[in-house]
């Protein structure tokens, strides 16, 4: 099942899983957590399908953006963004291989116009350090 990336707001840290529970029950979807930690400001879940972390939008308090919306730093908000966890890994190196291994997962977006962007939490990134994690090489 994929894998997603949840950016919550530091705001009710004991309503977040209730909550994100309660919007699958409601549409009848399962949701798995995969973070140890459910209280960081990030978490990871699984779901069976891209459409059931769009239905996390449609319930507007709770979440405000998928990966290609744009962000607004709304503290009211629990959730700020969802967005698909296609590789990950103990250093970029390894991360960027794993990307490497399977490129179908970019096919829906190969006509698309996109852009990276870089947010720090607790730490600044310079342009230097974010055109590194871009191109590694």
């Amino acid at each position: 099942m994929p894998q997603y990336i949840l950016r919550l707001s530091l705001e009710h840290p004991t309503f977040r899983l209730p909550s994100l529970k309660s919007i699958a029950d409601l549409y009848g979807f399962p949701l798995r957590f995969i973070s140890e930690d459910k209280l960081r400001s990030v978490l990871i879940i699984e779901l069976e399908k891209d459409e059931d972390a769009e239905k996390f939008l449609e319930r507007g308090v709770l979440v405000m953006q998928v990966s290609e919306a744009a962000y607004s730093p709304d503290p009211k908000l629990m959730c700020r963004s969802v967005c698909r966890l296609i590789a990950e890994g103990s250093s970029y190196e390894e991360m960027h291989q794993q990307v490497q291994t399977d490129l179908s997962v970019f096919e829906p977006y190969m006509d698309k116009k996109f852009k990276f962007e870089f947010e720090s939490i607790n730490h600044r990134s310079t342009s230097r350090r974010q055109r590194y994690l871009n191109n590694p090489g």
